[in-house]
């Protein structure tokens, strides 16, 4: 007997080209994969399951992940300020054995601002013009930061979250989540207070949203009209992101790393394009809540590979990973 849910889903992905931008700048002074074999056991609990990683570096499962995708094609664009070895030993010729033209490349390109490496991730700006022109109307783009672990359930969840959402100016929202070793439980990494949640219903679409008190996740999706105006937007330039940008948003900013930025990326463009911002939301993006309307779409939750707010260890005073994704109630 044939699954139609599982056909239906497997004929969404397959007509999608996908296009993954990874940042992943290498420092001289301290490695940046670190000891999670902990985390590792407890993958099984991961309810998008992704599997047990195969290595010791969270950038090379994010890549391992991506080249198996049931896509059209997938498109992967690490950039780097250094060559990455296992590239052309293990990946490059994976993706060639997709045998439909999916691609992978390692770009090594120099860091705008020697004083701040993290500007390296606004570089993926530059490539994203000449990609969303060739690419076909069904294509994704994706901001990955490279501890930031994609799967083929979040992209099912953009792209029907995305044609519910689209009508009424709205986008897909992910929430990065980390295994707390202590509590035993999946955390929220970035939301550390839930009183601030809203609620919406659309009762004439049938839908639910969420809107969370943050608007950072590490990575985003666009699709091809999005992505057309991101990349011509001022969300190009760091300086103009940091002022053109209310005040009280401003201040929030000013505190955050070029790299982080970066990851906020095409969740002001609706603000940025608004005529009147005055009375507009700064951000558009919201987590959908799923068909029942009783819980949020779990396939919205991605993993943060390198697992860093929810060491109990080093982050014991820190409101970040605190938060239990079942915490989360509507």
């Amino acid at each position: 007997m044939v699954d139609f849910a599982v056909a239906a889903k497997v004929d969404l992905l397959r007509a999608t080209q996908v296009w993954i931008y990874v940042t992943h700048f290498v420092s001289e002074r301290r490695k940046w994969y670190r000891e999670i074999s902990e985390v590792y056991e407890h993958l099984g609990e991961w309810r998008t399951g992704v599997g047990k990683p195969r290595f010791a570096h969270p950038i090379n499962n994010i890549l391992w992940n991506a080249v198996s995708f049931p896509v059209q094609q997938v498109h992967i664009r690490i950039i780097s300020n250094r060559k990455i070895d296992t590239i052309d030993e293990v990946f490059r010729s994976l993706i060639a054995s997709r045998l439909d033209g999916s691609t992978i490349e390692n770009i090594v390109d120099g860091q705008p601002d020697k004083n701040d490496p993290f500007t390296l991730t606004w570089q993926h700006k530059k490539y994203l013009a000449s990609d969303s022109a060739q690419a076909g109307a069904n294509a994704i783009f994706v901001y990955l930061e490279h501890d930031q672990l994609l799967t083929s359930t979040n992209l099912e969840y953009f792209i029907q979250a995305n044609k519910k959402l689209e009508p009424i100016n709205l986008a897909p929202e992910f929430l990065r989540c980390e295994w707390h070793s202590h509590n035993r439980n999946w955390t929220l990494t970035d939301v550390t207070d839930l009183s601030t949640m809203r609620v919406v219903f659309e009762p004439e679409m049938k839908i639910g949203y969420v809107k969370m008190s943050h608007d950072y996740c590490g990575f985003y999706m666009m699709n091809q009209a999005t992505a057309r105006r991101h990349q011509n937007l001022p969300t190009s330039s760091l300086k103009t992101i940091r002022t053109e940008l209310p005040h009280p948003l401003h201040e929030k900013l000013k505190h955050l790393r070029s790299a982080e930025l970066a990851a906020l990326g095409s969740r002001f463009d609706y603000w940025l394009c608004s005529v009147n911002r005055e009375t507009m939301p700064v951000s558009n993006h919201v987590v959908l809540l799923a068909p029942d309307l009783k819980t949020i779409d779990w396939r919205c939750l991605s993993w943060h590979v390198s697992n860093n707010y929810a060491k109990v260890r080093r982050f014991r005073r820190s409101p970040y990973g605190q938060i239990s994704v079942t915490d989360i109630s509507i």
